[in-house]
């Protein structure tokens, strides 16, 4: 996206970013329907949380088609309508196992009959916050390092 969420997330909890993106997809639909599109900027994004008073040492951007993904440690991972939605969860598997700090919750939209249960069985606890026809919205727990 824009980044819309990360600026909200950055005031409220004064955390450090890191933007994670593909940002374009060709005219297929993120592997869940035959035709549709993705696009997502993540300079557009960057510019904005700066301009918004994220300061620049606090604020990272991936795109894993150009840059090497490197685990890291994150207390909270958040993935809106991309992992578990538009893409399978086996695609993050493990980045979210090596780098979810122990303690840390992945917040995501989860499509309702596709299988993920080896994805969600790396959790300790999931909840749904959020239940639609389509999807809900999972809050996974993560008590110990995954990695």
């Amino acid at each position: 996206g824009i980044g819309l969420l990360d600026l909200a997330i950055h005031r409220a909890l004064d955390a450090d970013l890191h933007l994670i993106d593909i940002e374009t997809t060709p005219e297929r639909y993120h592997l869940y329907a035959d035709k549709g599109a993705g696009y997502a900027n993540l300079a557009t994004a960057r510019a904005m949380l700066l301009r918004n008073g994220v300061p620049e040492g606090r604020l990272r951007t991936t795109n894993p088609r150009r840059e090497q993904l490197e685990d890291g440690t994150y207390d909270v991972i958040v993935s809106l309508l991309a992992m578990g939605f538009h893409f399978p969860c086996d695609t993050y598997h493990a980045f979210i196992k090596a780098s979810l700090a122990p303690g840390g919750v992945c917040i995501f939209d989860h499509r309702k009959g596709s299988d993920q249960d080896a994805f969600l069985a790396i959790f300790d606890r999931v909840d749904v916050i959020h239940d639609l026809p389509r999807s809900r919205r999972l809050v996974c727990r993560m008590s110990h390092g995954g990695g």
